[in-house]
């Protein structure tokens, strides 16, 4: 009996032995989606989603991790904060991105799959994984570059890339002609602008500048912006979103393959 019992237990540890491997291991991106999603406004300020298959910006990279470790993103899947994945406050879900640290050179792919970061400055928001990776994982925050690769795999129909649709054409008028936002004492109140380019250089900020104006678009600025040294080329205030619409239809349409709508703070580029 006792030599039972020992080959009974022996074949029950083999069997839970076989359970423990066998048991399926759940798929972070088994339930995603594609989304690019409508306008959406947080802190008074309104983001744009689109699918830009031409994105391509220089700016601020933060990381989240455990917070929200298992968390549902904003298409569907799950976070895990040691995946290579990122957040983005417009670009089509899911995507992949090249994302290079400016400061040390390292490039990582990640797949976007969240909306984020909602800080000033800040254009991606990448998981602990990614940003060890990059190798800022300790200082926080990092100067990086951000390049569109191509769209991920998901459930659903991908979406049509969102730049030179019927829409935008219809609503396509000469910049020179889109009224600028006067400006005012209400430094807080959010306008809209397009953006040719963001640079660390400032002398290749002034050379986009230049190269804009003869061409003959009127009211482009250079702003750097205060603290992180990142020179912005832009439209002044515009009226309206369809005036920075039909603004980013006609700039691109001529060669600045980038330019891309923000909402900014009245206070960029100063008010009086």
């Amino acid at each position: 009996m006792r030599r039972l019992f020992i080959l009974c237990l022996l074949l029950g540890l083999a069997a839970c032995g076989r359970g423990a491997v066998d048991r399926p291991v759940s798929d972070p991106f088994a339930n995603g989606y594609y989304k690019v999603g409508k306008p959406y406004t947080i802190k008074n300020v309104t983001y744009y989603p689109e699918y830009d298959p031409a994105y391509d910006e220089v700016g601020l990279a933060s990381w989240y991790g455990s917070a929200f470790h298992a968390k549902e993103t904003a298409n569907g899947e799950t976070f895990d904060k040691n995946l290579m994945t990122a957040a983005h406050k417009t670009m089509a879900l899911p995507s992949y991105a090249r994302v290079t640290n400016l400061e040390n050179g390292r490039t990582i792919k990640v797949r976007v799959n969240d909306r984020g970061p909602f800080v000033a400055g800040r254009i991606i928001d990448l998981s602990e994984a990614a940003a060890s990776k990059l190798g800022f994982h300790t200082q926080g925050v990092a100067k990086v570059r951000v390049e569109f690769l191509t769209l991920a795999q998901a459930k659903g129909t991908p979406p049509k890339a969102t730049r030179n649709t019927a829409a935008q054409v219809r609503e396509v008028v000469p910049v020179a002609a889109a009224a600028p936002v006067p400006a005012t004492n209400n430094c807080a109140a959010p306008v809209s602008i397009v953006q040719l380019g963001a640079f660390a250089d400032p002398s290749r900020a002034q050379a986009l500048k230049q190269k804009a104006r003869a061409l003959g678009f009127a009211n482009i600025v250079a702003v750097g912006d205060p603290g992180d040294q990142l020179y912005r080329v832009r439209t002044d205030y515009l009226a309206s979103q369809s005036a920075a619409l039909a603004a980013k239809t006609q700039l691109r349409a001529s060669g600045f393959k980038q330019a891309m709508i923000r909402t900014v703070a009245a206070k960029e580029g100063g008010c009086v």
